[in-house]
C-alpha cells in the first residue's frame, strides 16, 4: 500500500488527516486487513473484525 492512501491532505487549510483507526487500548493506529475484514494492533494485538454485508 501506498503511503499517499493512508493520509487525507486538505490544501486550503494546510491539514493532514490520517484515515486508519486508533487503538482503544494502546492509542497506536490500526492496520485494515481485506481477508477476513479486521481491524488489527501491531502493536497490542487488539482486533475488531468489521461485519460482512450480504
Amino acid at each position: 500500500m501506498s503511503i499517499h492512501k493512508l493520509y487525507e491532505i486538505d490544501y486550503s487549510s494546510g491539514k493532514v488527516k490520517r484515515k486508519n483507526k486508533r487503538c482503544p487500548r494502546c492509542n497506536v493506529f490500526m492496520a485494515k486487513h481485506n481477508e477476513p475484514p479486521r481491524w488489527a494492533c501491531g502493536k497490542c494485538g487488539y482486533t475488531e473484525f468489521i461485519p460482512v454485508k450480504k
